[in-house]
């Protein structure tokens, strides 16, 4: 189960903005009405099946705060862009999503350029080496693209849009064939050739260990610094409706 917590500022998304996002709609026969949110009905569509979960709240620290639970992950960013595109356009919301052995955050801008939708984030195994691994990458991007001819370097002829930065650790299935030369002896050795198994996207993010990206020049460093202290708070929460953690940073 994917425990996942949206959190927004105050002063980009007003009242009324959140009125949008809590409405409720009624679905079935008119003897046998069942009210749900219009998120979970949204998130149905886009094939994520969200559980029953608490209105937008006010968090106290000066963000809106929304939960829920879902066991689908490979399709849930995709519903969330779509769903905010049409409420909260163009202003940032936080998203944290924990599994039982992974973080993941990013910081979402909806907008009609979707490849500029997520400014930055990460996703890895909770390991400490990957938090760790995570403050040196967010150093070493800061060098990278504040030096002088990063523009130059990161274009290098290529059109296509492509992160400011991006790493990735990946633990790929690897076979390796021993292929013989003429006789197998000291000036002969049998040579190794190494081949990665393929395998569809859904085996490929499950082998994924560690993963950093930034799209945009305009990324909240203190909060991708400080979304530990979130996780931490969302690990203690048992998913009740009326138990929604209460976030303090």
């Amino acid at each position: 189960m994917n425990r996942v917590l949206l959190r927004t500022n105050q002063q980009s998304v007003s009242e009324d903005d959140i009125g949008y996002l809590n409405q409720k709609i009624y679905l079935g026969k008119e003897s046998r009405l069942k009210k749900k949110s219009f998120f979970q009905f949204h998130m149905e569509q886009n094939g994520v099946i969200v559980e029953d979960h608490p209105d937008w709240f006010d968090g106290v620290d000066g963000y809106w705060i929304f939960a829920f639970q879902t066991k689908q992950s490979m399709r849930l960013m995709n519903g969330l862009k779509s769903y905010f595109r049409d409420f909260i356009k163009n202003e940032r919301i936080h998203v944290y999503v924990q599994s039982e052995t992974k973080d993941q955050y990013y910081q979402l801008v909806p907008k009609d350029e979707q490849f500029a939708e997520l400014e930055c984030g990460y996703s890895f195994k909770r390991k400490q080496r990957h938090y760790d691994k995570l403050k040196d990458d967010i150093k070493n991007m800061e060098k990278y693209i504040n030096h002088p001819d990063f523009e130059s370097w990161r274009m290098a002829g290529d059109v296509l849009p492509h992160p400011l930065f991006h790493t990735k650790i990946v633990r790929k299935k690897i076979i390796e064939d021993e292929c013989f030369g003429v006789g197998c002896d000291e000036d002969n050795p049998p040579v190794i050739h190494s081949r990665e198994i393929g395998g569809h996207a859904e085996e490929r993010h499950r082998h994924k260990q560690y993963s950093f990206f930034v799209n945009h020049y305009d990324y909240k460093k203190s909060l991708l610094l400080g979304s530990r202290k979130i996780f931490d708070v969302l690990s203690q929460w048992n998913g009740a409706i009326n138990s929604v953690p209460e976030v303090e940073v």
